[in-house]
């Protein structure tokens, strides 16, 4: 039986400042060190990792 992993994560900022880091291309690149682009669209584009992490925005 697989075991589950359970990890909590505190950070030094308002959740308002991580939300407009997620959402900012430069950013978002500045915490995970790679090419991220981010579209604020609902449907829009949102690649991570440099390329390695393609997804659509569902919703804000």
């Amino acid at each position: 039986m697989a075991k589950t992993i359970q990890q909590t994560v505190r950070f030094k900022a308002s959740p308002e400042e991580l939300f407009t880091t997620y959402l900012d291309s430069k950013k978002h690149a500045a915490v995970i060190g790679s090419r991220v682009s981010i579209s604020r669209k609902v449907g829009g584009k949102f690649v991570a990792f440099d390329g390695m992490i393609p997804h659509q925005c569902a919703g804000l």
